[in-house]
């Protein structure tokens, strides 16, 4: 979010109550966050697959304070209409509570890249810039980028992105081992 100075940008909050953040202090010589991680460090993250045992499949994922749980269910029949279709239909479900959305990404606030932001840094950033990327195929499936960056801020932001999504995809790929050699030694 590129905000002008003087300005707050809008955020949806449950509370009905106005919330007052102090501005984070990004001039602190050791780059120490209010979490306590650094400028380029990402939440830690933590994930387990066998969430809900009546889906087809599921995971538990932890990312510092946020929790998600995804289930997929099916296939499931089909109407008595659609009794036969060369077309298959996808039918997704998403729910979540209100303080959970958030969008989080890499932040530009002043001279400082940030991974990873907290909802107060997000609040002074000066751009932002997300990176989707496919670790098994070494490819960069979406990248968005907000605000005025120079090229070589680009450059610098896009590979500690790429760093954290490696670092997550190690994550996961280890997940999903563990679970496959578990179900085969049952």
């Amino acid at each position: 979010m590129a905000t002008k100075s003087g300005t707050a940008c809008s955020t949806y909050s449950p509370s009905t109550q106005k919330r007052k953040h102090e501005k984070p202090n990004f001039k602190d010589p050791s780059g120490v966050r209010s979490d306590g991680r650094g400028f380029h460090q990402c939440r830690p993250a933590y994930l387990r697959t066998g969430a809900v045992n009546s889906a087809a499949g599921s995971a538990y994922a932890e990312f510092g304070n946020t929790k998600v749980i995804v289930s997929v269910f099916g296939p499931r029949e089909s109407k008595k209409a659609m009794m036969y279709s060369d077309i298959g239909k996808l039918n997704c479900s998403v729910s979540y509570t209100t303080f959970a959305t958030p969008v989080r990404g890499q932040a530009s606030v002043g001279a400082n890249l940030i991974i990873d932001p907290l909802l107060e840094e997000e609040s002074c950033q000066d751009g932002s810039l997300m990176l989707t990327y496919m670790p098994s195929r070494t490819q960069v499936t979406q990248l968005t980028i907000t605000g005025e960056w120079t090229t070589p801020k680009i450059h610098e932001g896009m590979e500690l992105c790429l760093d954290g999504c490696k670092k997550l995809g190690m994550i996961i790929r280890s997940c999903l081992k563990e679970a496959a050699s578990s179900s085969e030694n049952s």
